[in-house]
């Protein structure tokens, strides 16, 4: 039987190497030219033959076992003198038999493999088979906390951001990320952290000025209008969005840019009936009317209002329907209530003159 496994025993140091092969004679041969001309691969080996000499070094056959046991019997073997010698006292670079698994390179050769490997693609073939491999695969936690703490350099960054430019995600990528995605709650911590991250963060003005010209398709705004239905914030959401906007106040370049896209925008009838039937809630009234309570405008919004007013006029429908609004018994009541007590002013008696007249004419 040619194949088994083997060792080369420095006679002066006490160190060994470890190895299997299908032909033992052949692997002798081998070994031995590469060292005498200076070209075998293993750099400890090889340093320590060109010191002491070939005489210093011993090829020994261990075991001889079939072709299809020689991994299993060399990982046994590389055990044992791990085990009796120490792995400082072993030629061996991998502590795995057919493997390169646990070995480090050097900065040289990390370098070199680098600049071998830029601008290479993989195949359609070699993609597949590197997804099927490492399917289902889970780091370790220390693994995780690595990769968490490692912090990117400026110049890396700015390659992958470059590098991504222009890319778009196939359908179905885009499909197995929603589906993944789906039903994922952060937890508090990652919450915490993402708002204190955020915080204080503001964009750039070209990055403003991309969000205000983009416009979504069709498509997109149904997706959306599809997601949002029937979604309802908690009321730690709500009271969270009003304690944030509170005493925020908009810009007059975005108050203009509201007033821009508003105007001659008309509400469907479903949207007008949705906030008429959103709008007379008792709770929403109540509300309204408490915020309103003690509230004064300004005489620059007075005078706003009444510029916006001039020359306007309502339709015969929409003067009806505010007719009817205000003749209803419990608005007349509140009004009433409301009057009593309060000094008659010139415009009241104006006003209630004017009904008067009204009311005798008819």
């Amino acid at each position: 039987m040619e194949s088994g496994i083997y060792t080369i025993l420095n006679l002066i140091s006490g160190k060994v190497y470890v190895g299997s092969a299908v032909s033992l004679k052949e692997r002798k041969q081998q070994h031995y030219y590469q060292l005498q001309n200076g070209k075998h691969w293993n750099k400890h080996l090889l340093n320590a033959f060109n010191k002491y000499g070939i005489d210093a070094f011993e090829f020994k056959v261990l075991i001889r076992c079939e072709k299809k046991e020689l991994i299993h019997y060399e990982q046994q073997m590389i055990d044992t003198y791990r085990k009796q010698l120490g792995w400082e006292n072993l030629y061996n670079i991998a502590p795995k038999a057919g493997s390169n698994l646990g070995v480090k390179c050097s900065d040289e050769k990390r370098s070199k493999i680098a600049a071998a490997n830029r601008g290479k693609k993989r195949s359609p073939e070699t993609c597949a088979k590197i997804s099927a491999v490492t399917k289902g695969r889970k780091l370790s936690p220390e693994t995780c906390a690595k990769m968490r703490g490692r912090k990117l350099s400026p110049e890396t960054r700015a390659k992958m951001s470059a590098a991504r430019k222009g890319k778009k995600l196939s359908p179905e990528t885009c499909a197995k990320m929603s589906a993944r995605m789906k039903g994922k709650k952060l937890s508090p911590e990652t919450r915490a952290k993402l708002s204190a991250k955020l915080k204080g963060r503001k964009l750039s003005p070209e990055r403003i000025a991309k969000m205000m010209g983009k416009k979504h398709s069709p498509e997109t705004r149904a997706k959306m209008s599809v997601a949002g239905k029937g979604r309802k914030f908690s009321p730690e959401h709500c009271a969270k969005i009003s304690a944030a906007n509170k005493g925020r106040k908009h810009t007059p370049e975005a108050r203009a840019n509201m007033s821009v896209a508003k105007k001659g925008r008309k509400h469907s009838p479903e949207t007008r009936a949705k906030h008429k039937a959103a709008m007379n809630r008792p709770e929403v009234r109540a509300k309204m009317s408490a915020a309103l309570k003690g509230r004064k405008l300004s005489p620059e919004t007075r005078a706003k209002m009444s510029a916006a007013r001039k020359g306007y006029r309502h339709s015969p429908e929409t003067r009806a329907k505010l007719s009817a609004a205000m003749n209803r018994p419990e608005v007349r009541a509140k009004k009433s209530a409301a009057l009593k007590g309060k000094p008659w002013t010139a415009a009241r008696w104006k006003a209630e003159e004017e009904r008067k007249r009204k009311k005798g004419g008819k």
